[in-house]
């Protein structure tokens, strides 16, 4: 009987063919394989749950015939639909769930079943109104993979060309979460560009300001003791910048109460030294001739003092910062004065 021939010592392991079922439950009209879906036909692929979609405009109703060991199993299951599938094998109800959803969402759902199902049936691109209907399903039908999914869409696909788009849709869906995001994005964007801050009305530059002061709140709350770091006072002088070029594009509207907001000391402990003395100026508007120091007038008056030379620096002459200094409230000029003496 031959020997077999000895196999090479470096030979590369053999493939091993792929196993395909030639039955009609997973081949398309055309005779190609295709994964089961919630588009299958219900019979061949042994559909054991239907949703129905009623479009609360309309009162159309769609069927969608579903597997419950796709939809409530794995990682992008519906805690929602699997606690119907428990409950129905408790009560013995028919294997149905009906939803009512609005004309936006019931237009997506076949979108978050592709998701679920790991298919491509809907066949629609993701933009951010389609993103955020389907964000609201997903909250409804528990689909937490999902939200994951569209709250990482909104992070990589938000920019400044489509902002005000995305921060619209996100609003008008009600998604607190995606408008959260959006907040954040924009934040990222003011700090790199400090200069957008003229192109953002006033109250929307407080929202974003609240996220920096919230988590400015939390590094203190964690350690007490430690010192901002170098990151951190970076991000708050650019905030300031920001808000110097808000206010000054917002001062038919502006008012106290608003100035205040816009440079709450928790967000903005730190003034950039550019726009100290305009803020400043800027105060002694709403100071009526009160000599009680304010919040922002201190952070002003240390950022022009602990940079002294980067503030002479703003002027073509001595003459010309002392002139500037001299339209000051006379409270604020005696500390900068002694304290630049003292330095």
């Amino acid at each position: 009987k031959p020997k077999p021939k000895p196999k090479p010592k470096n030979a590369p392991p053999r493939k091993q063919e792929e196993i395909t079922y030639p039955s009609e439950l997973s081949r398309n009209v055309s005779g190609e394989t295709k994964r089961i879906s919630w588009n299958s036909d219900p019979n061949a692929s042994f559909s054991d749950w239907k949703v129905e979609v009623l479009v609360r405009e309309t009162q159309q109703r769609q069927l969608f015939y579903l597997h419950r060991n796709i939809v409530g199993f794995g990682p992008r299951k519906s805690e929602f639909l699997k606690e119907a599938f428990a409950q129905e094998q408790q009560d013995g109800k028919e294997n149905m769930t009906k939803l009512i959803l609005p004309e936006y969402q019931a237009k997506v759902f076949p979108m978050v079943m592709d998701y679920i199902y790991y298919t491509r049936e809907a066949r629609q691109s993701l933009t951010a109104s389609r993103a955020c209907a389907m964000y609201n399903i997903a909250e409804r039908l528990e689909i937490v993979s999902l939200e994951k999914a569209i709250m990482e869409f909104y992070r990589k696909n938000t920019s400044l060309e489509n902002v005000s788009e995305f921060f619209k849709c996100a609003k008008e869906a009600d998604a607190v979460r995606l408008i959260a995001v959006s907040k954040a994005k924009i934040g990222t964007m003011i700090i790199q560009k400090p200069e957008l801050g003229k192109l953002v009305p006033p109250s929307f530059l407080i929202e974003i300001i609240e996220i920096y002061r919230e988590e400015f709140e939390d590094i203190r709350k964690k350690n007490p003791r430690s010192s901002l770091s170098n990151a951190d006072l970076v991000q708050s002088k650019r905030l300031s910048k920001a808000a110097y070029l808000c206010v000054s594009h917002s001062k038919s509207t502006m008012n106290e109460n608003l100035l205040n907001q816009l440079t709450n000391e928790k967000a903005l402990p730190v003034i950039d030294v550019a726009v100290a003395l305009p803020f400043l100026n800027l105060t002694a508007k709403f100071d009526k001739g009160s000599s009680e120091y304010t919040s922002l007038q201190r952070r002003c008056v240390k950022s022009i003092t602990d940079n002294w030379s980067t503030f002479q620096k703003q002027f073509s002459s001595s003459e010309k910062v002392s002139n500037a200094l001299k339209k000051l409230p006379s409270h604020v000029l005696a500390d900068i004065l002694v304290m630049t003496m003292n330095r």
